[in-house]
């Protein structure tokens, strides 16, 4: 019985999977874009076969996995159910079609065939030339100048089901679309069988382009943008272009704008000004700003920002709504979100490593990184000026970091929004790179001190079971959490330091924090120093440990 109730959760988990995939499939034939040119066709209903034909179906599709046996562990899993639902969807597909025949008829129509029939010319002619218009290499050159396009430079294939029918029917008036003036012939267009029903796709290729006949780059950046404004064909055929970087690097204005712009992004997103969209859209990841109360606006996903910076229209009122909140900030609050800005810098951007030739590594500080860090540069300065001592912001930023999830909401799947290429990997406890926002409660007067506030000391502190008993710490602590930290190195017990002193050691090569045990006041145990939490982040910026010379 739990065998059959775990395979019956399992069809009914592939059965909303199913479900959900036809909604989205429902929703993107809605949307047409430079990818996909929908055709409405006039279906006939078919009607549903009886559950007997369903069965006799299923059983001709799943005859080769091993019957129920086989079947009932794969549907625990959702890789493998998505193995069968291709299975059922490529079977039903198959036996609708045949069902479906007239009597008397050997196959069903082709629908893209009788799409376009139900067209008159005029309209056929005019999808043939945008198909053609979208799948066209751009580029922006002297074409009437010292270079032609030949045959071995250009090719034009479309891909159909039933080509031969296909070109018969079609093929004069999509020869008479091609784009002649650039010296495309007929002889260069090509149809092709892909033995997939309705659907016809376009696939362009130029090469051998000299370099002397493309025109300037100032130019071109300007052609470029041009076109990428271009509904009907734009640059960027990708259903996500986000995902590419951009090809045109921007000069030096530019990047300080687009600098200025994410340091501002990341500043609304600590804030929770801009929230993280939670459902499916394309571009994926897209941030939300709320115009008025619940009248909520996607801006677009990080990439998008990083690429074009923050969209003119909501630039304006997000810059404000941020400088609000920022003034309203006292100072520990501000120095919370400079120690956000840390984590942004170090964890969610962690710097790539680089192996170098001679086996070392060096860190990669990309784009998100930099602006982090700049980002709480400001933060950490302004909390300076609202009156918190250098020293104590230090001690301030340090204890926030060690409890984080205490006044920070993570926010779901952001670990997403950076380029792979220049963020580093998961350490090894495998959690994924992801972004904080400050918890709202904690801009209230006091929340933030109240965490901070070190719980008394107990009477008799659990021992570490490591060498001696530590020293007890004497007199009170500052109001901001400073501890006082024992290390333990080769066995021998060593302290008190402070996390400053600590850093200082381990800079100074005197500490290899790989072989050092950490211990303070409220710890049940000797930890390792490379996994203790508290100091983790600011050892991530520690080069490597120099030898000491001999005594």
């Amino acid at each position: 019985m739990g065998e059959l109730q775990t395979g019956r959760e399992g069809v009914l988990a592939m059965l909303a999977e199913l479900k959900t995939a036809n909604i989205i499939l429902q929703k993107d034939l809605l949307k047409e874009h430079a990818t996909l040119i929908v055709i409405p066709v006039t279906e006939k209903d078919i009607v549903l076969p009886s559950a007997a034909t369903l069965r006799q179906w299923a059983d001709e599709a799943f005859k080769d996995m091993g019957g129920s046996k086989a079947l009932f562990p794969m549907l625990g899993e959702a890789a493998q159910r998505g193995l069968i639902l291709s299975k059922v969807t490529r079977m039903a597909e198959n036996m609708i079609a045949t069902a479906g025949l007239a009597e008397g008829a050997t196959s069903t129509p082709e629908p893209l065939f009788e799409a376009l029939e139900q067209m008159d010319v005029s309209e056929r002619l005019d999808r043939f030339r945008k198909l053609l218009a979208c799948a066209m290499p751009w580029i922006d050159a002297n074409m009437a100048g010292d270079f032609t396009v030949v045959s071995d430079q250009f090719k034009c294939v479309i891909g159909v089901a039933n080509a031969a029918a296909f070109k018969a029917k079609f093929g004069a008036e999509l020869e008479s679309c091609l784009p002649t003036q650039v010296g495309i012939t007929v002889s260069q267009l090509e149809i092709v069988e892909t033995g997939i029903r309705g659907r016809a796709v376009c696939y362009c290729e130029l090469a051998g382009v000299p370099m002397t006949v493309l025109r300037g780059l100032e130019g071109w950046r300007t052609s470029y943008r041009k076109e990428g404004d271009n509904d009907k064909a734009p640059t960027h055929t990708h259903i996500d272009p986000t995902q590419f970087t951009h090809p045109i690097a921007p000069n030096t204005d530019e990047m300080k704008r687009l600098a200025e712009d994410f340091g501002e992004f990341l500043q609304a997103i600590m804030l929770g000004i801009l929230t993280r969209h939670t459902g499916r859209v394309v571009p994926p990841g897209q941030y939300q700003f709320a115009v008025e109360p619940g009248d909520l606006r996607r801006i677009g996903n990080e990439r998008a920002i990083r690429q074009n910076g923050m969209p003119a229209s909501y630039a304006k009122n997000i810059t404000m709504r941020i400088e609000e909140k920022l003034a309203a900030l006292d100072a520990v609050q501000t120095a919370a979100l400079a120690a956000l800005a840390k984590y942004y810098e170090r964890g969610v951007y962690a710097p790539k490593l680089v192996a170098q030739a001679d086996g070392s590594q060096l860190p990669y500080i990309g784009f998100g990184s930099a602006i982090a860090a700049e980002v709480g540069k400001r933060l950490g300065e302004s909390a300076r000026r609202k009156g918190m001592a250098g020293d104590e912001l230090d001690r301030t930023v340090q204890a926030l970091l060690g409890r984080l999830k205490e006044w920070a909401n993570v926010i779901g799947d952001s670990d997403s929004d950076a380029y792979d290429w220049e963020v580093r990997e998961p350490e090894a406890d495998g959690q994924p790179r992801l972004k904080y926002a400050i918890k709202g409660e904690m801009l209230e007067a006091g929340r933030l001190e109240q965490l901070l506030r070190p719980a008394a000391t107990p009477a008799s502190p659990a021992t570490p079971v490591f060498g001696m008993a530590p020293p007890p710490l004497g007199g009170m602590p500052p109001p901001l959490v400073e501890y006082q930290y024992f290390l333990g190195i080769n066995g021998q017990q060593q302290g008190p330091f402070t996390a400053q002193q600590i850093v200082q050691y381990v800079q100074a090569g005197q500490v290899v924090p790989s072989t050092t045990k950490v211990w303070r006041a409220g710890l049940p145990a000797w930890l390792d120093l490379v996994q203790f939490p508290e100091l983790a982040l600011l050892l991530l910026s520690a080069p490597p440990p120099l030898t000491p010379p001999p005594l």
